[in-house]
């Protein structure tokens, strides 16, 4: 399965994420191919939200300041 969206070209992505050897990067990468195309609109939705929290994570363990997402 192939997504339109390339992680590499996402400018708020860690430069760890974008490297397609890093395991977060695939990690990543796998949950928004799956996340796009589940049928299941609720599972959908926190594939999306689980993989918007990783990076969240991963740019916070990088040094970024970053609030809480008020959602979260």
């Amino acid at each position: 399965m192939s997504t339109a969206f390339s992680i590499v070209e996402d400018p708020v992505v860690p430069e760890r994420a974008a490297d397609p050897q890093s395991a977060i990067c695939r990690a990543i990468r796998l949950l928004r191919e799956h996340s796009r195309g589940c049928d299941c609109i609720e599972t959908r939705r926190v594939l999306i939200h689980t993989e918007r929290w990783m990076v969240w994570m991963l740019r916070r363990e990088e040094g970024e300041t970053l609030p809480i997402p008020a959602n979260w």
